[in-house]
Parts: C-alpha cells; sequence; structure tokens
C-alpha cells in the first residue's frame, strides 16, 4: 500500500498557478480588514452609548447633588467663620459623607470608565482601517 501511494505521488507533480499565494495574501489581508472594521464598530456603538447614556442620567445626577447636602456643607466651608469648622471637623466631614448619593458616582464613574475604554479601542482600529 506504501508503495502504490509513493508512486501515485511521484507520477502526479502539483504546480500550484502563478497568482495563489497572491491570492491567498488577499484573502488573509481581506480577513483582516473584517475583523478590524467589526471591531472597530463595536468600539465605536459603545462610545456613542456611553455618551447617550451619560446624557440621559445627567439630570438625575444633578438633582441628587442639589436636593443632598453638599451645597450647605461647601457654604460652611468657605464663610468666614473658619473657626468654628475647625472645631467640628469631623462632624462635618462625617455629614459630607453622609450626603454623597454614592451610587449616582459609581454609575458615572462606570460610564466614563466604559466611554475611555471604547475610545481607546476605536482610536486604536481606526489606524488600523
Amino acid at each position: 500500500m506504501q508503495d502504490i501511494l509513493q508512486k501515485i505521488f511521484k507520477e502526479t507533480q502539483f504546480v500550484p498557478s502563478l497568482n495563489l499565494s497572491n491570492l491567498i495574501w488577499k484573502r488573509v489581508q481581506r480577513r483582516i480588514m473584517i475583523i478590524v472594521s467589526v471591531r472597530f464598530s463595536f468600539y465605536s456603538l459603545m462610545v456613542i452609548l456611553s455618551v447617550v447614556s451619560f446624557y440621559k442620567l445627567l439630570p438625575d445626577i444633578y438633582s441628587e447633588i442639589s436636593s443632598s447636602w453638599i451645597g450647605n456643607i461647601f457654604s460652611l466651608v468657605f464663610s468666614e467663620s473658619m473657626s468654628s469648622l475647625v472645631v467640628i471637623w469631623k462632624d462635618v466631614l462625617y455629614m459630607f459623607v453622609e450626603s454623597l448619593p454614592i451610587m449616582s458616582f459609581v454609575v458615572v464613574c462606570g460610564i466614563i470608565f466604559v466611554f475611555a475604554l471604547s475610545l481607546r479601542g476605536a482610536l486604536t482600529y481606526k489606524r488600523k482601517l
């Protein structure tokens, strides 16, 4: 069986066409361009979605910050009676931390993080296009 296969392979000569390497290279390049364009589209979509979600959350964040005690605390900090603030700084700091809208800040930081990563990815794949 082995001898028969060797004889068959010796008799047939495979000669690739002259354009075979060019065709293979063009297919590889086309596949790479498709992958890059899909990734660029995904990152661009994520950038757009993060900007839209930040825009939609902005009024809620503003209302939460304005309804908290942050404005009162800042007015106390920048008032003329700085000596009274020095005496009760621990209570003021505790009241400040307690009045922060933590969940809104976490959501905003998450949106900014997604925006930054998506923008970096989109710019990276934009250079490859």
